[in-house]
């Protein structure tokens, strides 16, 4: 296969180290990005300290972790198992995300971890392994608590989500590349622009359908000349509702999140008088009213629903979502529309 560029190329890796910075800080955890060989081509962001210090204290902790890295990637180029993850010899998780282009060619991988899944284990299972590399129990038992446990279900999640949003900001920048001597550059960027943040909100409900085993749903975007929410995106949503709904800040359950600035849950069981008073459909049994926004922009907001009762809306999966809506919002908050 002909070589189409490096990430380099395509992205520019300053303002990527920036975005892997906000990525790292909503799902609270370490991230880096690699070549497809495993050489660094960013800082690492938000390292732990149970690596960055402890295990690198150990000599015999270096060699794991350098035995861990890069002969995974090969296995991951063949195998494509990354969202599998892998553990590394102390038994925590690590997932390498493969970014590429439009004709499949690997130009970067990201890797995320340490993590932990499912319980966390007491630190004195771990003591022959720390035994082993000879580093201080006591230190490394500190440490451990600040590596982030996930769910599977929960990093499964997070991982698609953010292989969409790094895919959407290679590929715009890939395609500004590819393009931008035939077509006027203003032009090209917002045909560009419009095409992948469809692709990438698409991706943002469709996950996250998954992780509520939602019903209908939908994701409005916030106009600024208008100042209304309108339908950009929909499951399940009559096309007459989808025409006539247009909200403003503070109008709706979908306006009062806005207002608001926060997730709003709604069940059967809601005692809020502000959401009971705008509920205007009894069958809905459980609902998730979901801010697309950055501290200082939004976006739109997400809805997401189910006229049956289900154990998918709890606090556990309103987490994940609220990781995933942020992955968006900071994908499209640091890629310029113009």
């Amino acid at each position: 296969m002909k070589r189409e560029g490096t990430f380099g190329e395509f992205v520019d890796i300053g303002q990527w180290q920036e975005i892997q910075e906000h990525f790292a800080e909503v799902i609270g955890a370490t991230i880096r990005t690699t070549d497809p060989s495993g050489i660094l081509l960013t800082a690492v962001s938000r390292p732990t300290r149970l690596c960055a210090e402890i295990v690198s204290a150990s000599p015999t902790g270096i060699a794991k972790c350098k035995e861990c890295f890069s002969p995974s990637l090969v296995d991951l180029r063949a195998n494509e198992m990354w969202k599998e993850g892998y553990q590394c010899h102390l038994g925590l998780y690590n997932f390498a995300i493969p970014v590429s282009l439009p004709e499949n060619q690997k130009i970067a991988y990201i890797l995320v971890g340490p993590l932990l899944l499912g319980e966390r284990q007491k630190p004195g299972q771990y003591r022959e392994k720390i035994a082993e590399l000879g580093m201080d129990f006591d230190k490394f038992a500190d440490a451990l608590i600040e590596i982030k446990v996930f769910s599977f279900s929960a990093i499964q999640a997070v991982l698609e989500l953010l292989q969409d949003a790094v895919s959407y900001i290679a590929e715009v920048g890939y395609h500004r590349f590819k393009l931008e001597k035939v077509i006027p550059l203003p032009r090209l960027s917002k045909m560009v622009y419009k095409f992948y943040t469809e692709k990438l909100l698409n991706a943002l409900l469709d996950v996250s359908f998954n992780v509520l085993d939602g019903e209908f749903g939908s994701i409005m975007l916030f106009n600024e000349k208008t100042g209304e929410l309108n339908i950009k995106i929909s499951r399940g949503i009559k096309k007459d509702i989808i025409k006539r709904t247009h909200l403003k800040a503070g109008e709706g359950i979908a306006g009062l999140a806005v207002q608001e600035r926060k997730i709003l849950f709604v069940d059967d069981q809601v005692t809020d008088e502000r959401i009971k008073e705008r509920l205007q459909r009894p069958e809905i049994k459980s609902a998730v009213v979901a801010p697309i926004q950055t501290e200082d922009k939004l976006f739109g907001v997400m809805n997401i629903g189910t006229r049956h009762t289900s154990d998918k809306f709890n606090s556990g999966n309103i987490d994940t979502l609220r990781q995933l809506v942020k992955l968006v919002a900071v994908s499209f908050k640091d890629i310029p529309a113009v």
